[in-house]
């Protein structure tokens, strides 16, 4: 599903999109106040997208 505006578009997630959002966990600060999110490991992001697109 895509909603669009004439300014910015939203698409659901999909696993082709997973590789930016994983670079993205990796940054030192991404989840600075989330702390559910904090210092995990790779495998861990890559399992919660997984289960965020089902």
């Amino acid at each position: 599903m895509r909603i669009e505006t004439e300014r910015c578009f939203c698409e659901a997630l999909d696993e082709k999109d997973f590789k930016e959002v994983l670079d993205m966990y990796q940054e030192d600060d991404s989840n600075k106040y989330i702390a559910p999110l904090l210092n995990k490991s790779l495998e861990f992001y890559q399992e919660f997208l997984e289960r965020k697109v089902r």
